[in-house]
């Protein structure tokens, strides 16, 4: 179930922000039994029962949704007007349910957010963060990496960001500023910093320039390798994030890796057996591979798949498939457990 109480056996699994400006946040947590005590209230989903989303759902009209919702949040055993009992007490019975198991923000300046732990030397995770060009996967990332830089020192951690188009995308200037360079590590992986190079092969530029950075990370850092399939160096690149992706948490070190494909091969075979986090693009063209990967590979049925896809489509950019226990589906305005 989902609470905002922290007790024994909870599992923190994603921050409530009030708006842009709330700094802090709320943790939201998985409890592994069901508590009436701890469950969301239902002012937790008033923006949602206020909705046309709401409406669309159960086909009321303004003034039925209008006097039901009212009911429901102010603990009314039924609305005032006629004829709206049985639709009202079907209302209760499946928000009761959902209060257990979702959270949906509807307009509401409030969302969701899967942040880096805050104690700087905690594992980040692994992650694989998948989409088609220009679907949001370098912003995400950055954004993810942005608000740790930015939050309090004691929360900074070290990264590494390599990359083929580590100085051409301008998404990633701010992150190679001069003021964060005590934290950043940038890694070349373009066929210009092969050329420039003074190894005659890329074997050698891989073992020599660019693999020795990668061993210097420590415990709490954070590597990201994006669409390293792109450059030269690209099979010793898949060699070493799949051994990675296996013995990477045991030096405290996280990773994400960039990719275009739901279906990557040998680039993702590995990942999806290791990763803790998926993070999808439903806006983007792959929209029916990731309604074919919740449904084959995660086990939703496939009609709850479209359902879901489409609604985390229509209220953000990104769609992140929480793995390992509890597994679930986390976007800025929603949070289903599977």
């Amino acid at each position: 179930m989902l609470t905002m109480h922290n007790k024994p056996e909870c599992v923190e699994i994603a921050t409530l922000y009030e708006n842009e400006q709330d700094k802090k946040g709320t943790p939201i947590y998985w409890y592994p039994k069901k508590d009436p005590l701890l469950k969301l209230g239902v002012d937790d989903v008033e923006s949602y029962l206020k909705s046309p989303e709401f409406r669309d759902e159960y086909r009321l009209s303004k003034a039925a949704a209008a006097a039901i919702s009212t009911a429901l949040i102010k603990g009314e055993d039924v609305p005032e007007e006629k004829g709206l009992n049985n639709k009202f007490f079907e209302i209760k019975k499946d928000l009761e349910n959902k209060l257990y198991t979702e959270m949906d923000l509807g307009n509401s300046k409030q969302f969701l957010r899967v942040d880096f732990p805050r104690d700087s030397h905690s594992w980040t995770g692994l992650h694989i963060t998948i989409g088609s060009s220009g679907s949001g996967k370098t912003h995400h990332t950055m954004d993810l990496i942005m608000k740790n830089l930015t939050g309090p020192k004691r929360w900074r951690r070290r990264f590494l960001y390599a990359s083929t188009e580590l100085w051409k995308d301008k998404t990633l200037k701010k992150l190679l500023a001069d003021r964060y360079h005590q934290y950043v590590v940038g890694v070349d992986l373009s066929d210009d910093a092969f050329e420039e190079s003074p190894e005659t092969s890329v074997e050698s530029w891989f073992h020599n320039e660019i693999l020795p950075k990668f061993k210097r990370m420590g415990e709490g850092a954070h590597i990201v390798l994006d669409d390293p399939k792109d450059s030269m160096a690209a099979n010793y690149l898949r060699q070493w994030q799949n051994t990675a992706y296996r013995t990477l948490r045991h030096k405290g070190i996280g990773m994400t890796s960039i990719q275009h494909s739901m279906r990557g091969g040998r680039w993702s075979s590995q990942a999806y057996s290791s990763v803790k986090f998926v993070h999808t693009f439903p806006r983007g063209s792959g929209r029916g591979k990731l309604v074919d990967y919740l449904s084959k590979d995660i086990g939703v049925r496939l009609k709850k798949a479209r359902e879901y896809v489409q609604r985390f489509a229509e209220n953000g950019r990104v769609m992140t498939i929480r793995m390992h226990n509890p597994s679930c589906l986390i976007g800025p305005k929603g949070l289903v457990l599977l």
